[in-house]
């Protein structure tokens, strides 16, 4: 889903790589005069380019930055660029990952939930249309009436 763009590139702080082109999936920005500049009309607000940018110089105007503020964890900030993942960690959450169905009879705090959903928010989702829904129940009784 394309909308308009609302990136702002500072030219002062750009440095010319070019990364933020190469990886703009709708190739909304491009090098020009060896500066990034916004040259397509439509963008898909991914943030690939902020992230990628490492000079800072590239801002995505309608990401709200405090939709990612968790209450019980702290969070580092740091993008992790394609090939430096730390694959043995991806392998052990991959394979130690289960389904639960032995619930214990006790309530989550509020506030664990809240940041589920934020953390559920930035899964991927085709075309970046992230046209998330997500329910909270108070209890059992309410998800079997449900």
């Amino acid at each position: 889903m394309n909308h308009d763009i609302t990136s702002i590139i500072d030219k002062v702080q750009c440095t010319g790589c070019g990364l933020c082109g190469q990886i703009c999936p709708s190739q909304a920005i491009s090098l020009v005069n060896s500066k990034a500049k916004i040259t397509g009309d439509c963008s898909f607000s991914c943030d690939h380019c902020a992230a990628i940018c490492p000079a800072g110089a590239i801002r995505i105007m309608d990401l709200d930055e405090s939709a990612l503020e968790f209450s019980t964890l702290q969070q580092n900030k740091h993008w992790l660029p394609p090939g430096e993942t730390d694959i043995v960690g991806l392998v052990r959450l991959m394979r130690s990952r289960r389904s639960v169905r032995i619930y214990q009879d006790k309530p989550v705090a509020p506030e664990i939930l809240a940041d589920l959903i934020k953390i559920g928010t930035t899964a991927p989702s085709g075309t970046n249309s992230q046209r998330w829904t997500f329910t909270i129940v108070p209890g059992r009784q309410a998800a079997d009436q449900a």
